[in-house]
């Protein structure tokens, strides 16, 4: 999960290292627009997944080997 995490955010920093240059004149540069996305993307999966976990048993059913 962790690489293909990395291999997503490399990916992601590619592309916009061989497109924002000619829009940018040259330099590119990380500001809210390109950092939001991101960071909206992120929360996104954490309130899924900690929605996900809290409707989750944390005990199994049927599980016999209760102390």
């Amino acid at each position: 999960m962790r690489i293909a995490a990395w291999i997503l955010v490399g990916h992601a920093l590619d592309l916009y290292v061989m497109i924002a240059p000619p829009l940018s004149g040259g330099v590119p540069r990380f500001g809210l627009w390109e950092i939001g996305p991101l960071v909206g993307a992120l929360a996104l999966f954490g309130w899924l997944l900690v929605g996900a976990l809290c409707r989750a048993p944390l005990i199994p059913a049927g599980d016999s080997h209760r102390q």
